[in-house]
């Protein structure tokens, strides 16, 4: 739910008018309100007219529920969990918290895959609630425009759009090499959005979706990402600087445009 503030206020003041005073404090204490973009717990903060306010709700293992329709789930995945099971991990997983989500409201309800992030990246997915709308947003999938942003090493050029032809070994490791008929082509556009210290703040848009395609393409050019500590440095970081910022598609059944934008996190806030 996203709302505007129309004349300065309290924070409390302002959503005490649509929600009751036990809401509005459940609301700051799970931490489930953005004020333009941030994370707001102050029962009292000041906001000022024409402030954007949105709520969210706040699911199992941090993962925040942007949007629900009777056809799409549209989430902010964590840092540090999968989008589906592999051999070693098959319940700490995005799609099985979301799967027991919908099952709570409805035992027959599920959901489906449309397209994944890395266990190291975090940032905004969307599932489908029937293998039709799924089928039509991976039909689509070209259409949809995705970004990210990373914090990578180094001071990188303003704009660029980085070409790569990829092939995976057999330790699951992506790298760069020559063209051939089993390697895949990774296209890669970004801008500089600042610079401090020796880390650039990048915006990337993909062209393809090749697996680890934006990490083994700054690795290419000398700038990986921080935290990276398989195509990076070993650094101090706590995760990989990079997340999945920005969805826009149509809805597959009302032809609506559906626009996503994740806040810029508070650690890359820090660092830059």
């Amino acid at each position: 739910m996203k709302y505007f503030v129309e004349e300065d206020s309290t924070l409390s003041s302002f959503l005490e008018k649509k929600f009751t005073k036990k809401q509005v404090k459940q609301y700051l204490k799970n931490r489930e309100v953005f004020v333009n973009g941030r994370i707001q717990m102050h029962y009292q903060f000041l906001v000022k007219a024409k402030d954007e306010i949105t709520l969210v709700k706040r699911l199992e293992n941090d993962i925040l529920l942007l949007y629900e329709d009777r056809d799409l789930l549209v989430v902010d995945k964590p840092y540090h969990m999968l989008t589906v099971a592999d051999t070693k991990n098959r319940e700490n997983t995005l799609y099985a918290q979301l799967s027991a989500y919908v099952k709570r409201k409805n035992k027959k309800e599920k959901i489906y895959i449309v397209h994944r992030l890395d266990y190291e990246t975090a940032g905004i997915m969307v599932f489908a609630k029937s293998e039709e709308i799924k089928e039509k947003l991976q039909k689509n999938w070209q259409e949809v425009l995705r970004e990210y942003q990373a914090l990578v090493y180094g001071k990188v050029k303003n704009k660029d759009t980085l070409q790569f032809h990829l092939k995976e070994n057999r330790a699951m490791r992506v790298y760069v090499t020559k063209k051939d008929f089993y390697t895949k082509e990774a296209i890669t556009e970004y801008t500089r959005i600042g610079f401090k210290k020796d880390i650039s703040f990048v915006n990337i848009t993909i062209k393809t979706g090749r697996k680890h395609q934006i990490r083994v393409s700054f690795k290419e050019i000398g700038s990986p990402i921080l935290g990276d500590r398989k195509y990076g440095r070993k650094d101090a970081y706590k995760h990989l600087y990079l997340y999945a910022s920005k969805l826009v598609f149509k809805h597959p059944k009302t032809g609506k445009k559906l626009v996503f934008i994740k806040p810029i996190p508070d650690d890359f806030s820090a660092l830059m």
